[in-house]
């Protein structure tokens, strides 16, 4: 039996990627990302010469109820049809600015803009 493969996906960080592409690109087609489909065909094409079989894929996310309503229900759109293709979605928050991370026994703050809002604490 081969390797079984499973993909985390960082959804904030694939987002912003995407968003920068499509300005580059003009395509705006990109924010509907097939992750499912992604994995698939790196598992086929690049692993499977080497015995991998696709096990699982988790997209990990946070609802941005900070952008507005629009937003919010485009983003549970995609989440949908990511969850109907075999994807399993995991929702965080999103923190606030000046909140405390704790990691214990350390703690720090997050001080710059570049790290107002990050996708913690989906567990």
């Amino acid at each position: 039996m081969g390797n079984r493969i499973t993909f985390l996906i960082d959804g904030f960080n694939v987002y912003h990627s995407i968003k920068t592409a499509i300005k580059h690109s003009g395509i705006a087609g990109l924010k509907w990302l097939n992750c499912q489909q992604m994995c698939q065909s790196f598992v086929s094409d690049v692993i499977h010469l080497q015995g991998g079989t696709l096990e699982s894929v988790y997209y990990f996310t946070a609802l941005a109820r900070h952008a507005g309503a629009d937003v919010v229900l485009r983003h549970k759109l995609y989440i949908e049809a990511m969850e109907s293709t075999g994807v399993t979605t995991v929702q965080g928050n999103f923190k606030k600015k000046g909140e405390s991370i704790y990691l214990l026994p350390y703690s720090f703050r997050i001080g710059s803009d570049w790290l107002v809002r990050q996708n913690l604490r989906s567990v």
